[in-house]
């Protein structure tokens, strides 16, 4: 009995390319996550928050944030990685990333 890992012959771009498509993914949840963050302090000031609350709530609601990020992120690799072939992969990145941008576009209305 061997306990050395199985190494694949060679490495493919079906094995890369969700992790690829899942770091373009995040990146361009960055500035959602960031803007969000600018959103909910402009929300907080507007509802006339004292200081030491404006602070709390940054703090919590940019953890809170951060954390749909992270699960954001992981669920579109393997969003990415149960797709049947290449062609369904770059379907269902251009479907996250549409999404993605109107969030954004959305988001930038807000502010």
């Amino acid at each position: 009995m061997s306990f050395e890992p199985v190494k694949p012959d060679r490495i493919t771009w079906t094995g890369i390319l969700p992790f690829v498509l899942m770091f373009l993914s995040g990146a361009v949840a960055v500035p959602i996550l960031l803007g969000s963050r600018t959103l909910l302090g402009k929300l907080s000031a507007m509802a006339g928050i004292n200081r030491w609350t404006y602070g709390v709530i940054d703090k919590l609601g940019f953890i809170l944030l951060a954390i749909a990020w992270l699960a954001f992120t992981i669920w579109s690799q393997h969003y990415y990685d149960t797709a049947p072939d290449l062609r369904t992969t770059l379907r269902r990145f251009g479907r996250v990333m549409i999404v993605l941008v109107l969030v954004l576009v959305a988001l930038a209305f807000a502010l």
